[in-house]
């Protein structure tokens, strides 16, 4: 069984079978999964953050862009210390290529700073 989209909001089959036209709950979503005979996962999450991370879980799974406010602050701290990164001076410094040799274990571990 594969999810073929993920629907969000006034969009689910789950809150248009509601008489009301006002959403009781802003936290849903649905997956529309790939049968035969159309079929859906309706989810209600208990809070925006629950909800933020089963969308950016299951759109990470898809393929697709993460769309939480998180996922957003996580990729700009992630750029943020790339470009750090890249702009550190590391002229005349040699990165070894090669693991450096471990020095033995010593012959027992019964030992202590005073």
């Amino acid at each position: 069984m594969e999810i073929k989209d993920v629907l969000i909001g006034k969009d689910c089959p789950h809150v248009k079978d509601i008489k009301s036209k006002k959403m009781t709950h802003p936290y849903v979503f649905s997956m529309v999964l790939d049968t035969p005979e159309p079929s859906t996962l309706d989810f209600v999450a208990p809070d925006e953050q629950t909800y933020e991370y089963w969308l950016d879980g299951i759109n990470a799974l898809l393929g697709r862009p993460l769309v939480s406010k998180e996922a957003k602050n996580d990729l700009d701290m992630l750029l943020a210390m790339e470009v750090k990164l890249q702009t550190l001076e590391l002229e005349g410094i040699e990165i070894p290529e090669e693991l450096p040799v471990l020095p033995p274990e010593p012959e027992t571990y019964e030992f202590y700073f005073q």
